[in-house]
């Protein structure tokens, strides 16, 4: 089955061979925050200077991560203006004239339906020496130091406009981690997965260096979207699985992701009797689902390993009720609004609507 995407470049968007300029027909469109308590603004992108190694993905779907509420409300500083996002599924549509590689090292074609990770390592998946860069006529992303550069918090500056998912299309840069998710899995699955599944797959992975999970009593600190995909990856790894969250909406869903208990933290009483239920007075594991983003703790092996565990869990566990509702780009200023304490686990960002 063919799937026509809206505002996808021309069948034959590299126009030069040596530099990868890429033209984008209809222009790529993204929103542009500038600024705390200024609305977004949008910006056309018509063409893309494609470095080696480099992707255009169409974005089907993005995310509002916690991060990118922070950045808003000014409590994480970020440079404006920028493209705010960094969690999405979506097609790629261009590639550079060397190419481009995912994550295990295999080579990408157009039309991939792929999530991305939420940083460009220099020494991450498919990067290479800076006299590459330079050979090829483009600046390096990453300036002379080489810098990791996050998606989603960058300042806009010439040759990555598209830096950011709430925008119609991502500028993919070599060093990010690309995962292929073939086409059954839902968007409301993939998309925020290269965040969530990916840093519970890491934290998961850093505890079993010490813990065996299987009848370990894991306590799990907070059902946002790292707390809940976790709940249901170490439940599934044999472990029994107490969750402290406040929010009672979120407790009941903690169960439905395969949690023992769920308590209010602030209720001692209720703690003891979770911990009952688990069969247990202490727990052997704690996780905190509830701190700062850790996407940048999770490899492009974590993100791999979380996509094929979704593959197979979405189906049993309510992985996409955890992203409603989905609105269109234009609407971002609402979805950062519903985003904020007490909302949704995820808003979705449709830039096709």
């Amino acid at each position: 089955m063919t799937t026509k995407l809206r505002n996808a470049p021309a069948a034959s968007p590299v126009l030069d061979p040596h530099r990868g300029d890429a033209l984008l027909r209809p222009a790529a469109l993204a929103k542009v925050w500038t600024g705390r308590d200024a609305p977004f603004e949008t910006m056309a992108v018509p063409g893309v200077l494609l470095g080696p190694g480099d992707a255009i993905v169409a974005v089907e779907l993005a995310t509002v991560c916690g991060n990118d509420v922070r950045i808003v409300a000014g409590a994480r500083p970020a440079p404006a203006p920028l493209v705010l996002g960094h969690e999405y599924v979506g097609r790629i549509v261009a590639l550079s004239p060397s190419g481009a590689h995912d994550a295990s090292g295999s080579a990408l074609r157009l039309g991939d339906r792929v999530v991305a990770g939420s940083v460009v390592d220099p020494a991450g998946p498919g990067s290479g020496s800076p006299e590459d860069d330079s050979d090829a006529g483009v600046p390096a992303a990453d300036g002379p130091s080489r810098r990791v550069r996050h998606y989603g918090a960058e300042r806009i500056g010439a040759h990555w406009e598209l830096s950011g998912a709430f925008a119609t299309h991502v500028h993919v840069r070599r060093g990010t981690a690309i995962v292929p998710v073939g086409e059954r899995i839902p968007a409301r699955v993939a998309a925020p997965a290269a965040c969530g599944a990916a840093v519970a797959w890491a934290a998961l992975r850093h505890a079993e260096q010490s813990t065996r999970l299987a009848q370990a009593v894991v306590q799990i600190d907070g059902a946002g979207l790292v707390g809940l995909t976790a709940t249901s990856m170490a439940a599934d790894r044999g472990a029994r699985v107490v969750v402290s969250e406040p929010d009672r909406r979120r407790r009941v869903l903690a169960r439905r992701f395969g949690a023992v208990a769920a308590y209010d933290p602030c209720d001692r009483a209720a703690r003891e009797k979770a911990l009952r239920k688990a069969g247990a007075t202490v727990v052997d594991v704690v996780l905190d689902g509830v701190g700062d983003d850790g996407a940048h703790d999770a490899s492009g092996a974590d993100l791999r390993a979380a996509i094929d565990y979704l593959r197979g869990a979405w189906g049993r566990r309510p992985f996409e009720d955890l992203v409603d509702p989905v609105l269109p780009l234009d609407a971002v200023d609402e979805a950062l609004r519903l985003s904020g304490p007490g909302g949704p686990v995820r808003v979705g960002i449709d830039p096709r609507r």
